[in-house]
């Protein structure tokens, strides 16, 4: 599972930085094999789940969406629309 992961109490600086669209970093990082999962849900079924877990190396709530990944004709449909908008 990748999803971006935001902390709640301290930012990551090992981790991979986003920038998205709106200039807004993320983080994008996996959720760990041996992590606490405190919560997981559905937000949009099938496509978009967020868990809310605390890494075994941190004390640090964390959350995670994980999404499905776009196959690559919708890569291409998502930036020609993006481009458009």
């Amino acid at each position: 599972m990748v999803g971006l992961s935001l902390p709640f109490f301290k930012r990551k600086t090992d981790k991979s930085v986003v920038v998205t669209a709106e200039g807004e970093e993320v983080v994008v990082d996996p959720v760990p094999e041996n992590a606490e999962i405190l919560d997981e849900y559905w937000v949009r079924e099938k496509y978009a789940r967020v868990v809310i877990a605390r890494p075994p190396e941190s004390s640090a709530i964390t959350y995670y969406v994980d999404e499905v990944k776009l196959n690559p004709d919708e890569r291409v449909a998502y930036l020609k629309i993006s481009d458009i908008i």
